[in-house]
């Protein structure tokens, strides 16, 4: 005869774990859980503008206008690495240097910001966003209701896991 295994799931275990869960969530969001968030997603964006790729949207960026592909291939950029493919908005490199994040207290929680926080980069940015100096729009900051390339969300989901899965963790611990 087999032997018989039977194991009883009882509703209320599971809503403890559920409540441990949740406090153990209100304890994620730490200054170190902030800046691993914040590098990883200015690393993803870098990664993707120097592809070609908006982190709006997840589309190629609009190519450069005619007379600046013939200036990129006359070689009036020479040393500055500018090809007409990808565009990339580098020129010389300072404006996604400036790429970045800061750490701001949201009451509870520490929360990671992503953009331009100097003066200069901000006006580079509108530039491309509103397409200045007869440039195509090319837009790099989500705001409103513009929405996050799924290579962006990838990266924000996988930082979720993490810390869930962390959070999971100390719950099970907590009942050893």
């Amino acid at each position: 005869m087999a032997n018989k295994f039977t194991m009883k799931l009882d509703k209320s275990q599971l809503e403890e774990l559920i409540q441990d869960i949740k406090k153990g969530i209100t304890q994620i969001s730490t200054q170190k859980d902030a800046e691993k968030l914040g590098k990883n997603v200015v690393e993803t964006m870098k990664e993707m503008i120097a592809s070609g790729v908006s982190p709006i949207g997840g589309r190629k960026f609009q190519s450069y206008k005619k007379s600046y592909n013939d200036a990129i291939k006359k070689g009036r950029y020479d040393g500055l690495g500018k090809y007409p493919t990808p565009v990339n908005l580098k020129l010389t490199g300072d404006f996604l240097d400036n790429l970045r994040f800061r750490i701001v207290d949201s009451g509870r929680n520490k929360v990671a910001e992503v953009g331009f926080f100097d003066k200069q980069s901000q006006l580079k940015e509108q530039g491309h966003r509103e397409g200045a100096n007869s440039q195509k729009k090319r837009p790099i900051i989500p705001i409103n209701d513009e929405k996050i390339a799924r290579t962006l969300k990838k990266t924000l989901l996988s930082h979720y896991q993490e810390l869930m899965v962390e959070a999971i963790n100390r719950a099970k611990a907590k009942k050893r």
